[in-house]
């Protein structure tokens, strides 16, 4: 004689008809229907928001008196956040693959993040010629 299938039981959406073992639900918020989780986007927006902003500090600051903080901020902003979204990203990419066998790595953001690093410094180019101007005006006394 064979067994029918265990009884459902009420309230448990969880419960498999096959087994006795509930489903896991991922605390992941990156995770996809067949529950692998890909390489986050947030160093990129960051890196990417960092440039604009920095564009956007030399833009309103061009031609004008500025301040050395000014410029120190558009400085800040390009090569080191960058470089630092670039950093954020290898590592959580790195630390996800060895802790999750269904993790998807993303090589084309970390590319992407590799190229503005390096365009981070002709973006800051302006805010250190700014800051060396400044230096220089008042090493001279003038």
């Amino acid at each position: 004689m064979s067994t029918p299938p265990p009884a459902r039981p009420s309230g448990n959406p969880n419960f498999a008809a096959t087994s006795q073992v509930p489903k896991k639900q991922s605390k992941e918020s990156s995770t996809t229907k067949s529950g692998a989780t890909s390489a986050s986007i947030l160093p990129l927006i960051s890196a990417v928001v960092a440039i604009a902003i920095s564009i956007l500090i030399f833009i309103m600051t061009a031609g004008k008196s500025a301040s050395i903080s000014e410029y120190l901020i558009g400085y800040f902003l390009t090569p080191i956040v960058v470089a630092v979204c670039m950093g954020w990203d290898s590592v959580d990419q790195r630390k996800k693959v060895k802790g999750n066998p269904y993790f998807k790595s993303k090589p084309q953001l970390t590319l992407i993040l590799r190229v503005l690093t390096g365009l981070s410094f002709i973006v800051a180019f302006p805010h250190i010629h700014s800051i060396a101007g400044i230096i220089g005006e008042k090493l001279a006394g003038s």
